[in-house]
């Protein structure tokens, strides 16, 4: 008789703990899905901001090459307007020259 009911006592924890490690391991695969959930949440957040940060990127990208292409066009304008105005001093300087020549020589006749 005592052996039977230290049997059933054994059958009787063994059943308790087994309810026990199956609730454990329950409450571990919920933890573990729920981390699971967070963390695809998570990558699907970065690679929105990612993205978008990629895009805006590319566009200030667009944007200073727009201003880089405006600022060598300036540039150049600035440089031929410079180039012409080099050549029309050098030519007023040698008109000037030439006057003076010609005035030195009738001062002088």
């Amino acid at each position: 008789q005592a052996l039977r009911e230290l049997q059933e006592l054994v059958v009787h924890e063994s059943e308790h703990r087994a309810a026990g490690l199956r609730e454990v391991l329950s409450v571990l695969g919920q933890g573990i899905e729920q981390l699971r959930n967070e963390q695809a949440q998570t990558i699907v957040e970065f690679e929105g901001k990612s993205r978008e940060e990629s895009r805006r990127a590319k566009q200030r990208q667009r944007e200073v090459q727009v201003q880089q292409a405006e600022h060598e066009r300036r540039q150049d304008a600035m440089d031929a307007r410079l180039d012409a105005l080099g050549q029309q001093m050098a030519a007023e300087r040698l008109e000037r020259a030439q006057a003076m020549g010609r005035f030195e020589r009738q001062v002088l006749d």
